[in-house]
């Protein structure tokens, strides 16, 4: 039978989510854990539960034009801290009453945390992103080491959130480029993750940290702009479109719908 705890069911460090996409549900026992709860000031009680998932570009970037294809060959790395979801249920638009929040200490100065939906009552606030150069397959994650190492000899680009510095964003490992078995050149490479993490757009001009970043104030716009939309071609407004006034990519506008579980056309109260 296959191994789903790490070091045994007994002892319980890592569980084993799911095989795809690879996810993984840790305690903070579990070393690189502790070493993220010390470094980002996480929240750590005995009830804490953390969790990793890996993606590869394909199931962030559908198309198979040049641009998405180079995307298509990077890996993806998520991390945070699970926490319970709104009460009452506002699942979609993943809202918290004001003394309700997961993180009641965050300093209302700084951006706050993504969140995003694992399941229906799975909720994750994000702690670190990491984008890697090299694709999926070369990350070297198990059950026993169920996060990339805290220092990767690879190129990758890295969003932080902590309640006291907001975001930080950095690209690492360019001392390692050789110009080989590489899916992109760096220069490229970091610029394909400032866009994927939304800190600037298509023209490289800075655009973040991110925009409509909140289920609630995306859901919002996405309706008003829909509606306008519609009562001026006096026809259902198209996605394009949509995308198009609200300045973000036809892309992030399906990932968002998806992510936030919206229907489309949206419908509103």
């Amino acid at each position: 039978m296959t191994q789903i705890y790490y070091p045994n069911e007994l002892k319980e460090e890592v569980f084993q989510y799911s095989d795809n996409p690879r996810s993984y549900i840790m305690k903070a026992a579990q070393k690189d854990v502790r070493f993220l709860i010390h470094d980002l000031d996480i929240p750590n009680t005995p009830e804490s539960q953390y969790f990793s998932r890996f993606y590869s570009g394909k199931e962030f970037f559908k198309g198979n034009n040049n641009a998405l294809k180079r995307l298509h060959k990077y890996a993806f790395e998520i991390f945070g801290l699970r926490v319970p979801p709104p009460q009452p249920l506002a699942i979609k638009m993943l809202k918290w009453p004001s003394n309700q929040q997961p993180y009641p200490h965050s300093n209302p100065d700084k951006p706050k945390p993504r969140y995003m939906r694992i399941d229906s009552f799975f909720i994750i606030q994000v702690w670190r992103i990491r984008v890697f150069c090299p694709p999926l397959g070369e990350l070297q994650v198990s059950l026993s080491s169920p996060l990339t190492p805290q220092y990767p000899r690879i190129i990758y680009a890295e969003e932080l959130w902590s309640s006291l510095a907001g975001h930080r964003l950095s690209v690492c490992g360019l001392e390692q480029f050789s110009g080989r078995r590489l899916s992109s050149h760096p220069g490229r490479f970091t610029m394909d993750a400032l866009r994927i993490l939304e800190y600037v757009n298509a023209r490289g001009r800075r655009a973040g940290p991110v925009l409509y970043k909140k289920a609630d104030g995306f859901f919002r716009k996405l309706d008003e702009v829909y509606k306008q939309l519609t009562k001026k071609y006096k026809r259902h407004a198209t996605q394009e479109e949509v995308a198009s006034k609200m300045k973000i990519s036809l892309s992030t506008l399906k990932n968002r719908i998806k992510d936030y579980d919206i229907k489309w056309p949206p419908e509103s109260d």
